[in-house]
């Protein structure tokens, strides 16, 4: 566990070795659920998100995603114009 600080404007430092290894960079979106006392934050589930996450599943259990359609490709070819 890691004890950080609450700034006078309400903020925080996620600290740099935590954002590292969870892979948060600058400017990542980020939702934040809270019960009671707790908060919770993880990833906004953008559609860049999404694909990424796809992505990187793929290329775990080495599956060939060179033929995936995605976005107005799959649109088109399932549709149409």
């Amino acid at each position: 566990m890691i004890e950080v600080e609450l700034s006078k404007r309400g903020e925080i430092v996620i600290p740099k070795k935590v954002r590292d290894s969870i892979g948060w960079k600058p400017h990542k979106r980020l939702t934040m659920e809270w019960k009671g006392k707790e908060i919770v934050l993880r990833p906004a589930t953008g559609g860049e998100d999404i694909i990424k996450w796809f992505e990187d599943t793929a290329k775990r259990i080495n599956a060939d995603v060179s033929k995936w359609k995605t976005g107005d490709a799959l649109y088109e070819e399932e549709f149409g114009r």
